[in-house]
């Protein structure tokens, strides 16, 4: 008899599983708010470390052909002062930063005709403002679904300081 039991305790597990368990997750303005926090860290430590392709072309001014390099492209610094994080009922979750700014390094190389030049610049990005909004729903299946429903952006301020170059080859 206890057999019969401790058999049938196994039926009842997978018949009480077979249920479709889930979890139910309620996120506070404060879980948001700690979330955004971390967000932005890992997006400033990621940006720092990201590497990204050389950019190269050909132009035609008049009758002068001109093929341009840009390479070695470094974000050396990010800086994100204000963000923020709210929800939007019915819709999802809102996220914005403002006054953010950033400089960039690269190198370029310019060849043409009797002209032939090489330097490094750097770029400086200041009073950028962004506004993302993401849908935040659930599918056919009942599972979440994260759209990216609109996004803004706006940069105040772009300055380039050529950091060398000038060197003529005839």
């Amino acid at each position: 008899m206890q057999k019969m039991w401790y058999s049938l305790l196994p039926c009842l597990l997978f018949l009480q599983l077979e249920a479709n368990p889930g979890l139910k997750v309620r996120i506070t303005q404060r879980g948001l708010d700690y979330g955004r926090k971390i967000g932005i860290e890992l997006l400033k430590q990621s940006v720092l470390k990201e590497t990204f392709p050389s950019w190269s072309g050909q132009e035609r001014f008049s009758i002068v052909k001109v093929n341009y390099t840009i390479s070695r492209f470094k974000v050396d610094a990010v800086d994100i002062p204000e963000t923020s994080a709210s929800f939007i009922p019915g819709t999802g979750v809102s996220l914005s930063v403002a006054h953010a700014s950033a400089t960039i390094s690269a190198d370029w190389r310019v060849k043409a005709w009797l002209l032939k030049d090489q330097g490094g610049f750097t770029l400086s990005i200041s009073e950028l403002f962004m506004a993302i909004v993401f849908q935040v729903s659930r599918d056919s299946t009942g599972h979440l679904s994260v759209l990216l429903h609109s996004c803004q952006l706006s940069i105040g301020s772009v300055k380039v300081k050529l950091n060398e170059g000038s060197r003529y080859v005839c």
